[in-house]
């Protein structure tokens, strides 16, 4: 929670020092003598790369990639990334997925879920453009 709070109050232009305050809060436990002394957008990018250390293979990066709307770019081992070079090529299996375009990174709803739960149409949410943007109260639920 103090990743999101350092994140809002950046791009809220809120106060850097209390920022920075909290960054040092959760850094310090691991890193002793950290100290930041960043300030606008350095500030965010200290933050969210902090972000990505704490809570690697928590699942939240994908949330996080979203909503900051930047692509994912998986590099394979030769171009210095993690990913075997398969699975770094383009396409389904993996590489670099733009957030340009409808529907672009939306998780699928298991087949389980829709089988066994009338208030879920999926032919309705497939042709419908569910890009958070255009999240309204009226959107479809059925």
């Amino acid at each position: 929670m103090i990743y999101n709070e350092a994140e809002a109050l950046c791009m809220l232009g809120g106060n850097e020092t209390k920022v920075r305050s909290l960054l040092e809060e959760a850094v310090r436990p691991y890193q002793p003598g950290y100290s930041c002394t960043l300030s606008g957008d350095a500030l965010l990018e200290e933050v969210k790369l902090y972000k990505r250390f704490d809570l690697w293979g928590e699942g939240r990066h994908y949330f996080d990639q979203k909503r900051w709307n930047v692509d994912m770019v998986r590099k394979s081992w030769s171009e210095g990334g993690n990913w075997h070079p398969t699975l770094a090529g383009s396409g389904s299996t993996g590489g670099s997925y733009s957030r340009t375009g409808k529907n672009n990174w939306c998780i699928c709803i298991p087949n389980k879920e829709t089988d066994y739960n009338k208030l879920i149409n999926y032919n309705k949410l497939i042709n419908y453009n569910i890009e958070p943007e255009n999240w309204t109260k009226d959107s479809p639920q059925q």
